[in-house]
């Protein structure tokens, strides 16, 4: 484990391809446990454990998102591998943003592909109204609306409210308090992928993206909602990852 805690094993290897992968809000590393089963024996899949969750859970999660983004730059910077991608979903899609703004920053290598999963590009201000200052309960209905995902025996039980709800109002914090600041566009390739039922992020906002890199662009959309990425009741989860090999084939072994 690294000093920070961030990456589950600091000896990433120099010749194989690495996607890091950051979940939705209130995610964990598990949300990738169904993908990794399906990477290629040239790509490691290796899932960044944040506070507040799992191994974590003890750890305060973050309210901010520069801080996480420094520890997490501090954290992988020593084991950067020689060819690696970002793999964010929607939370995990602006944390890797503007990791990758620190990395060029710092005159680091950067990602061969950033993966963007159910996010809205960075500088759009959403229309929806803020959700981490409501009460427990209020708060947990209203994500489920929204997003789904937060099953009615959580929402039924205060234990599991009172365990649940810190990390995910921190994680929303980050989310609703973010300040867009305009920059220059990154050299990386993006690859979009979006749910065709998804009712928090609509397809203009994820086409977005393009403005923010120079390098070629890709939008796929795939059956289900916000959090299709993780639907263990789908085959979904299989046709995202196959459409990510696709596109990560062409820097294997680079």
């Amino acid at each position: 484990m690294t000093p920070n805690g961030f990456i589950p094993d600091e000896n990433l290897p120099e010749t194989e391809l690495v996607l890091f992968c950051l979940p939705h809000a209130g995610g964990g590393t598990s949300a990738f446990h169904r993908l990794r089963s399906l990477v290629p024996s040239w790509l490691r899949l290796v899932p960044i454990g944040l506070p507040g969750r799992e191994a974590r859970f003890s750890e305060p999660a973050y309210t901010e998102l520069g801080p996480l983004v420094t520890d997490l730059a501090d954290a992988i910077r020593p084991h950067l591998p020689r060819t690696y991608a970002f793999l964010g979903h929607s939370m995990g899609a602006l944390v890797f943003f503007e990791l990758v703004r620190e990395f060029r920053r710092q005159n680091l290598p950067l990602p061969c592909l950033f993966i963007v999963a159910a996010a809205r590009a960075p500088h759009l201000v959403p229309n929806l109204e803020p959700l981490h200052h409501l009460p427990d309960l209020q708060f947990l209905t209203a994500l489920h609306d929204r997003y789904g995902g937060i099953p009615e025996k959580v929402r039924d039980n205060r234990e599991l409210v009172a365990s649940v709800t810190p990390t995910l109002r921190a994680d929303f914090q980050v989310l609703e308090t973010y300040q867009y600041q305009q920059d220059a566009p990154l050299e990386v390739d993006l690859l979009a992928l979006g749910g065709r039922e998804d009712q928090a992020i609509m397809d203009p906002e994820l086409a977005a993206w393009q403005q923010h890199i120079t390098g070629c662009f890709s939008l796929q959309l795939l059956p289900g909602g916000h959090l299709f990425l993780t639907d263990s009741s789908s085959n979904t989860p299989k046709s995202a990852m196959h459409t990510i090999i696709d596109h990560l084939r062409p820097f294997a072994g680079n």
